[in-house]
């Protein structure tokens, strides 16, 4: 039996009641961030109680709500720090993913963080994190894709360029070949769909990056879209700025094969492997 989202989290439990409390009041995010003099990233943040945040944030959200969250706030002070610092943008993204109704991923040109392998993820962390926090790094990877497994995940559908299944020889033959069959198993998932854009559909519109769009499946602010661009990461909050990613993941699931075509690109792509040293 796989494991559900523990409703004793006092982050959970926290999260869930003032993002309960927001919504029934009917108000936005920018207007309860503006209450505060805060940003809506700021608010995000306090609302999805997320490692590292200033607990007198939590303390004062808490009161403009009328919320006893006491004992809630005491356990979340208590709870360990991650090693490792992350960006606002992607403390975010991994704080509401495990509240979410689904998510939707696309990729040009590796294989997702959610199904990276750990040797594969150490390849493609090692191009932006120093090597003395590659190790963290790679485990926070690991220890997200944890909502795999759970009972409750929500539905996952991964959108890959085919050309991520072909960019092997930085990682390796040996890598590439566990990464492949990786994929293979992580289809087999009911709450999984991957699907492949072939090399043969050209060029298109993903060749502007990669996103994750997340359905909160709440009143607001519903969606949530996590990409990084020339300015670095981004997190855009909403469904009018989400639409557009929405629209773009949908026209680029037109360009791609069906999900059970999965096995024949895996197949291609192993049978490239055979004959070249394991390294």
């Amino acid at each position: 039996m796989t494991a559900s989202a523990d409703p004793t989290d006092p982050r959970l439990v926290l999260r869930r009641k003032l993002t309960s409390a927001r919504e029934a009041s009917g108000r936005t995010l920018e207007q309860v961030a503006a209450a505060f003099g805060w940003t809506v990233i700021d608010l995000l943040l306090v609302e999805a109680v997320e490692d590292g945040i200033d607990t007198g944030r939590l303390d004062a959200l808490a009161d403009y709500w009328g919320i006893s969250a006491g004992g809630e706030i005491e356990a979340v002070r208590a709870l360990p720090r991650r090693d490792i610092q992350l960006s606002q943008e992607l403390r975010i993204l991994f704080a509401y993913e495990t509240v979410a109704a689904a998510i939707d991923t696309f990729e040009p040109f590796v294989v997702p963080g959610l199904l990276q392998t750990e040797a594969y993820a150490e390849v493609v962390l090692g191009f932006y994190v120093a090597s003395g926090d590659l190790a963290a790094h790679v485990h926070t990877r690991l220890a997200r894709q944890s909502l795999l497994a759970r009972e409750d995940a929500p539905e996952m559908r991964f959108l890959i360029d085919e050309s991520a299944l072909c960019r092997w020889s930085g990682a390796g033959s040996a890598v590439m070949r566990e990464q492949l069959v990786h994929l293979r198993e992580a289809a087999r998932n009911p709450r999984v769909r991957i699907q492949v854009i072939p090399l043969s559909s050209g060029p298109h519109e993903g060749m502007r990056g990669s996103f994750v769009a997340v359905d909160l499946a709440t009143a607001e602010p519903g969606k949530l879209v996590y990409l990084e661009d020339e300015n670095g990461d981004v997190v855009r909050v909403g469904p009018a700025q989400a639409a557009p990613y929405g629209d773009r993941f949908e026209r680029l699931a037109d360009l791609a094969a069906p999900a059970r075509d999965l096995d024949a690109f895996l197949d291609r792509a192993l049978a490239r492997l055979d004959g070249v040293p394991e390294s």
